[in-house]
């Protein structure tokens, strides 16, 4: 499935990732033996995790694109998948022992419904296990809004809501923060959970979850079973979101600087090794810049060019390259395409620095002031295929520089 910003899935890392797989850690703990439901299940990866401890899992989402992908992707004997809502549960009243709905009541407003259903659902000492955003800190204070929520709760909303359908509620909160934690080194409940921040002039202490993103509630009619809480350690993952995201930053702060000076201009050099001016333009596809240039990673890589005025006539596109050709095995061709329209082909028969040149009609550029090049390499071979080291780049180009003159 497709990441559309709606539901988690596998694979899109960082923040979002640790806060969902630490929920469904926390209800694993919990459902060893257990009937369970999982509402709006989604993708299925949640459900999955669960069935792995309990008797049985149902997992029911409104989507029938997501139900066939979990029931294809995660076959288990005890894990199925249903289409359904939350105001219209498709199963019998007591089947469960425990609900699990996570990140599910922001996205409707049917809670009463929502809530009516759980219940029913439930069996005598059966848990619903549930979270949702806190709109004050989650919208409110950081001026966010979701497109995909419908209605938000503040925290006395969310409980005064669950204590209507269940006599015993307990809250909890979850954020995402990076810091020090010391924990209990065994079971001691004796051990109090506090939050404390502040700087070298004043240390600030507070019991519980201090300014919680999300709230956890664990709710039932009867006495409720402890909670795992604890640290989801994720830092790995969140690290290399963090250092995505300031890529990913100032590759928009070099587009906006370039965006307001002058186009490209044609006679200058478009520099692919480090320093150089190659991350004004965009590329695809092409790793990040090293002394020597940038290496394809790509069948096809990408460069994007803005010219200071549209051409007058035809262009010479030339290249100093670095062609990646492996000893003792077939040449390296190259296929050039301008505004998705061939118009060269390079092709080498061994490794070295190589100069590299082609012409662009005039009527490839008749009005164009945006100009597309990208470069097909036929049959990119991993360093594994050619029996070479693991740890070389793929086989490719490795760009140097390229300027474009009138023909």
């Amino acid at each position: 499935m497709d990441w559309s910003g709606e539901r988690y899935i596998p694979g899109v890392g960082g923040q979002i990732e640790t806060e969902h797989l630490h929920r469904y850690a926390i209800a694993r703990e919990l459902c060893s033996g257990l009937d369970v439901l999982d509402i709006a299940c989604g993708e299925g990866y949640g459900a999955r995790l669960l069935a792995e401890r309990a008797r049985s899992v149902v997992g029911v989402d409104s989507a029938p694109d997501a139900i066939a992908h979990a029931a294809a992707r995660y076959p288990r004997p005890n894990l199925q998948f249903r289409q359904g809502t939350c105001a219209a549960i498709p199963a019998a009243e007591a089947s469960f022992d425990l609900v699990v709905s996570f990140e599910t009541i922001e996205h409707h407003d049917q809670h009463e419904e929502m809530m009516a259903e759980f219940r029913r659902v439930l069996r005598p000492g059966g848990v619903l296990l549930i979270s949702s955003p806190d709109k004050l800190r989650y919208a409110d204070l950081p001026g966010h809004r979701n497109p995909y929520h419908v209605k938000e709760l503040y925290a006395d909303e969310f409980e005064a809501l669950l204590r209507r359908y269940f006599r015993e509620v307990r809250m909890f909160g979850q954020r995402v923060c990076f810091g020090s934690y010391v924990m209990p080194f065994r079971d001691d409940s004796r051990q109090a959970f506090l939050t404390m921040k502040g700087s070298p002039e004043c240390v600030e202490a507070e019991k519980g979850m201090a300014d919680p993103v999300y709230l956890v509630a664990l709710a039932g009619n009867d006495q409720l079973p402890e909670l795992a809480c604890g640290i989801f350690d994720n830092t790995r993952a969140l690290v290399e979101s963090v250092v995505q995201m300031r890529l990913q930053q100032a590759r928009e702060e070099l587009q906006t600087q370039w965006r307001r000076r002058a186009f490209y201009r044609l006679g200058d050099a478009i520099d692919f090794r480090k320093g150089g001016n190659a991350p004004l333009f965009v590329t695809e596809g092409w790793a990040i810049p090293q002394d020597w240039g940038t290496w394809s990673v790509a069948e096809r890589p990408g460069l994007k060019l803005r010219l200071t005025e549209p051409a007058t006539g035809a262009l010479r596109l030339s290249a100093r390259l670095h062609p990646l050709v492996a000893p003792g095995h077939e040449h390296l061709s190259v296929q050039v395409f301008a505004n998705g329209v061939i118009v060269g082909e390079w092709s080498f028969d061994e490794a070295g620095i190589a100069e590299a040149a082609t012409t662009i009609p005039g009527d490839r550029m008749q009005g164009q002031v945006e100009l597309t090049l990208e470069f097909l390499i036929h049959e990119p071979r991993s360093p594994k295929e050619l029996g070479l080291s693991a740890d070389a780049h793929k086989l490719g180009l490795l760009l140097i520089e390229l300027r474009l003159h009138p023909a």
